[in-house]
């Protein structure tokens, strides 16, 4: 066997280890929640608090290292390994907070701020402007374009 395939014990009970670890860099992060929403096991969830805060949690001990939510990020801010964490198997690990931002109109949340400051960096890239209808909720937004489009 050449030195290249040789691997430790440690390194071969990572790879054989039913579980996965999920890391994220919360700096690329949206909070778009697409990795809580493909994750079939129920190892990353959204938590929200009362006073508006918005969080992706992580249970290390449900997560089967599918790899369904590195791979739907369109962020790509996820890291998956495999292995276990003994210590982190009850444990919920906080990989994303925020605040969430809510609709102008009718005070429902729309989602986490720093989705809606991304979404306006990218359209003001386009030299379009970022409307005011942007901080409206679905519903408030379709009443106030068909509101527009009776005025015509």
């Amino acid at each position: 066997m050449s030195e290249e395939a040789k691997i430790t014990r440690r390194e071969l009970l990572a790879r054989l280890s039913p579980l996965g670890k999920v890391t994220l860099d919360s700096d690329r992060c949206t909070g778009c929640g697409l990795c809580v929403l493909e994750c079939a096991t129920g190892a990353l969830t959204v938590a929200t608090e009362a006073d508006g805060g918005f969080k992706i949690i992580f249970r290390h001990g449900l997560c089967t290292a599918c790899g369904a939510c590195r791979d739907i990020c369109p962020e790509k801010c996820l890291a998956l390994t495999r292995g276990l964490d003994t210590g982190g198997l009850d444990r919920e690990t906080v990989l994303f907070e925020d605040a969430v931002a809510v609709c102008r109109e009718c005070g429902r949340a729309i989602g986490p701020q720093t989705m809606l400051a991304k979404i306006r960096r990218k359209v003001e890239a386009t030299g379009r402007p970022f409307t005011a209808e942007a901080g409206l909720c679905p519903d408030c937004r379709a009443r106030a374009q068909l509101g527009r489009l009776r005025l015509k």
